[in-house]
């Protein structure tokens, strides 16, 4: 019996002992075939840096409003009795729009009118009846009141049916008509929207630190979705005194001529505001920009001695710092000089020191189109 223990302890010790030992020489045996194998040479695609000029803008997004804007109303609540313009007409300042019933106001009008006729009379002929001494002062003074009383009577009539008739406060386009022969309108009520659009207005906000580089007068270049292919013209004219105590922006607005009608209240922008161009500047496509915890990054193609007196390509990882950023392309204020060979694809699987081959393979193609299923 302990025979037999003590063999399946022996036999157990040279299994196991087999088994560790061939995964031992398994292992010697990778690392040494590893270490043989020649370095793996990576594909970059790089670009020589260059200095070049660089026109800053700051960039923002606005809405666009007519230079001139209302919802045309209604001051007096009435009948509609007439409707003078139909949707989307072009109107004069001072043209008629609209009038209410104003029946019973025209009858009181004439007979106020009669009023002041005979009050005019009386008084004119109390005057010469005075000059006679015939009657007292009180008396053509009781007389001249009255008659001021129905020019007063009269005069607000003709103000109330003034009213009643609903007129363009400016040129423009009317928009569509929110109101019927016979309704009945109450004050405040929306007859139509009327925009003077030969001139646009843009209002957009930047932030508090670009207050130095703006003034008036500044030309503005304004770009929508709905013309991604044209660019507008305007320029700035009006600067909100006071910055936003919570956010720390501040409010601008821009004038552009509008004479073919393209541009419209309500629709969304991008404004750009050109500056003074900067020479000598180092503008780097911003896919060879990498983001770490520890800042932005850039890898550098550099040429390396090796022991066997190869020269070899490796990458250095370098810290930059970047400044404005447009489109697809940043500036580089710090990090890179011109001449430097910049990896701009291919820096997924790169770690610094990396050995590298350059490529003029496209890895990253613009502009291509969304695969459709």
């Amino acid at each position: 019996m302990i025979r037999w223990f003590f063999a399946v302890i022996i036999l157990s010790i040279l299994l196991f002992g087999s088994i560790f030992g061939f995964n031992t020489f398994k292992n010697q045996k990778i690392a040494e075939f590893m270490a043989n194998m020649p370095e793996p040479e990576l594909p970059v695609e790089v670009l020589e840096v260059s200095s070049q000029t660089w026109q800053p803008a700051i960039q923002s997004i606005g809405y666009i409003e007519p230079y001139e804007g209302v919802n045309v109303t209604t001051s007096v609540a009435g009948m509609v009795k007439e409707i003078h313009f139909e949707s989307g007409d072009k109107v004069k300042k001072g043209q008629l729009l609209v009038s209410l019933d104003s029946s019973v106001e025209r009858a009181n009008l004439n007979a106020a009118e009669a009023r002041l006729s005979a009050a005019k009379n009386t008084w004119s002929r109390n005057q010469k009846v005075y000059e006679r001494k015939l009657i007292s002062s009180e008396a053509v003074e009781e007389v001249e009141s009255a008659y001021k009383v129905a020019v007063a009577e009269v005069a607000s009539l003709q103000a109330t049916i003034e009213r009643l008739e609903v007129k363009a406060p400016f040129s423009g386009q009317m928009g569509i008509r929110q109101v019927q022969l016979g309704q009945y309108l109450q004050p405040g009520n929306v007859i139509a929207n009327l925009e003077s659009n030969d001139e646009m207005r843009v209002r957009f906000i930047i932030p508090q630190k670009y207050l130095p580089e703006i003034r008036l007068n500044m030309l503005i270049e304004l770009r929508t979705d709905v013309y991604p292919e044209q660019a507008f013209s305007g320029t700035l004219n009006a600067i909100e005194p006071s910055v936003d105590k919570e956010s720390g922006i501040i409010q601008l607005q821009a004038k552009l001529p509008n004479p073919e009608q393209k541009l419209r209240s309500g629709m969304y922008a991008t404004i750009t505001i050109w500056q003074t161009t900067q020479a000598n500047s180092i503008v780097v496509p911003q896919q060879a920009i990498n983001f770490t915890l520890y800042g932005e990054m850039v890898y550098v193609v550099t040429k390396k001695q090796e022991a066997d007196n190869k020269t070899v390509l490796r990458v250095n990882q370098k810290e930059v710092t970047v400044g404005e950023r447009r489109g697809d392309d940043a500036v580089i204020l710090t990090g890179l000089q011109t001449g430097d060979l910049l990896v701009t694809s291919g820096q997924v699987r790169l770690d610094n020191g990396a050995k590298v081959k350059i490529v003029t393979n496209d890895f990253v193609k613009k502009n291509q189109p969304i695969p459709v299923e």
